[in-house]
């Protein structure tokens, strides 16, 4: 016995300090993305197969709102890629695999990999990832700040040919590429060469259409929750607390402005806190090491505490993902389509598109995920959809337009709910998550 309890021990010794904290946060991530259903990953999935069967398609091929539409997908490559993985195990091998990619970037953002710094930036940004292509932006985004600090130029390029066919954030790894060639001639030819690799897609400079149109949309914060303002909480504070301690303490250096500039753009568009997390991780890692120094915690019951703390930090956002995923995924309403489908088309609420898409593949619906800045002649998909929500009289029309006779929406839209039923429409199935109301035939 005690030969045994030896060899485990040396084994363990053997074990690099990282493996560790970097398999305990792979298990987090992975378990909040075993849990949490992105809304957005039906038409993934559906994209992923579409494209594997007939193409990469030029116009939309879910909605009957849209079917004109000249459809960039900017994510053509991950949802190939979501695909593969949901063929092999389902939706827990496309949650593992974007654990993996997220647990990536945020090891890459760290140099010493301690658990509490990797706790306390997993914590702050668990409400506001999940298993999306968005994972690939901060994975390459981790990958451009090394390369950058360590004068690594050539490679870039075919990270950027890459880039550009997972995710539109690409975007940001050129800006910070065009920051440091302001400073480094060196650069300047790498970031000429970086934009035209990334020319490497099937849209060719049509890509920049897609993200131009995203990126000038100013109603786009007023309608997608993941566009508006940080609303900063407990565990978000904490972390925005500790980056502003570690400038405090180290002197706002110039490694301090790309941050910075980052926790700007992540207080205006929750979408970018994660980023921020990333860009930011490695100076909260030196304010840390600083202070197990000055609480003299790399020995005795000192060097448990802190660990500890990060792993009690880490169970409140897991607990709260387990106790309430907040999937909103319509299953009721889905079934009793299914089984008896709608007579014409299916109005739909915004974030029930993409899990229509995946259960339903055959019914076009009204709106998803992908359309909140698309226009065609001058006319917004967006703004119509919420303007059937609220105006009566512009719904009889768009609904007469589009042989509208199924509406699925949440509980929460009294307003079209209680119209409809004054006008005869009836309930033919209802939960907490939507409700599916009928024309009469």
């Amino acid at each position: 016995m005690q030969q045994v309890v030896k060899y485990i021990s040396v084994t363990v010794r053997k074990i690099p300090s990282w493996v560790l904290p970097v398999a305990g946060l792979y298990v987090v991530i992975f378990t909040v993305f075993m849990i949490r259903l992105d809304p957005d990953f039906g038409w993934h999935l559906q994209s992923g197969r579409a494209i594997l069967h007939h193409g990469i398609p030029t116009r939309d091929i879910f909605t009957f709102t849209a079917a004109n539409f000249p459809w960039i997908n900017h994510e053509w490559l991950s949802d190939v890629l979501i695909l593969g993985l949901y063929s092999v195990g389902g939706f827990n091998a496309v949650a593992a695999g974007f654990a993996l990619i997220w647990t990536a970037a945020l090891a890459l953002a760290t140099k010493f990999m301690r658990w509490p710094v990797l706790a306390v930036g997993v914590a702050a940004m668990l409400d506001t990832i999940t298993a999306r292509p968005a994972a690939w932006t901060a994975l390459f985004f981790a990958v451009v700040l090394v390369a950058v600090r360590r004068k690594v130029y050539w490679p870039l390029l075919p990270l950027f040919a890459l880039w550009a066919n997972l995710h539109g954030g690409f975007v940001i790894g050129l800006l910070v590429i065009a920051a440091w060639a302001v400073r480094n001639r060196n650069y300047r030819w790498v970031l000429v060469g970086c934009i035209l690799a990334t020319f490497m897609n099937p849209y060719g400079p049509h890509l920049y259409v897609e993200i131009w149109r995203t990126l000038t949309d100013s109603q786009l914060r007023n309608n997608v929750v993941e566009w508006k303002p940080l609303a900063v909480g407990a565990l978000s504070g904490l972390y925005i607390v500790s980056y502003l301690a570690a400038g405090a303490t180290a002197g706002w250096r110039r490694d301090f402005i790309l941050p910075s500039l980052m926790l700007i753009s992540a207080l205006s568009s929750m979408r970018q806190f994660p980023l921020f997390v990333v860009a930011s991780l490695g100076l909260v890692e030196g304010a840390y090491l600083r202070m197990e120094v000055f609480l003299a915690a790399k020995s005795g019951w000192r060097s448990y505490l802190l660990p500890l703390c990060a792993v009690a930090l880490v169970v409140v956002p897991v607990s709260k993902v387990v106790l309430h995923p907040d999937n909103q995924a319509p299953t009721a309403a889905v079934s009793a389509l299914s089984a008896n489908p709608c007579s014409g088309n299916l109005y739909n609420d915004y974030d029930f598109g993409g899990y229509l898409i995946w259960k339903m593949p055959q019914t076009k619906i009204y709106i998803d995920g992908r359309m909140p800045s698309w226009m065609l002649g001058g006319v917004s998909y967006m703004e119509n959809w919420k303007r059937d929500l609220t105006d009566g009289q512009f719904r009889r029309k768009d609904f007469a337009e589009y042989n509208i006779r199924c509406v699925m929406v949440r509980p929460s839209r009294g307003q079209i709910i209680r119209e409809l039923y004054a006008q005869g429409w009836f309930v033919a199935a209802a939960d907490t998550q939507a409700i599916l109301l009928r024309q009469p035939d």
